[in-house]
């Protein structure tokens, strides 16, 4: 069971992580499209762009959780 519970853990720590990898580099990114002193404008088209970036990278980690989850499973059957 203990096994179980830390293959269940690993799975959701792995999402999480890629999530907050993803928005992080969204971040960057949206950081570094703006000079030292960036005008309201270019502020709020960096956020939008960088909501749009994590948007899209959440999205792509959310598709890959039935691989994950597959992965889980075999795993798991293997343990057994």
């Amino acid at each position: 069971i203990a096994a179980t519970v830390y293959l269940n853990y690993n799975f959701y720590f792995c999402i999480q992580k890629r999530l907050e990898r993803c928005a992080m580099d969204c971040q960057d990114k949206a950081r570094d499209s703006m000079g030292a002193n960036a005008s309201d404008s270019e502020r709020k088209k960096a956020t939008e762009a960088m909501e749009k970036c994590v948007v899209k990278c959440a999205d792509d980690v959310l598709s890959n959780i039935p691989i994950l989850f597959r992965r889980l499973k075999d795993t798991l059957a293997k343990s057994k």
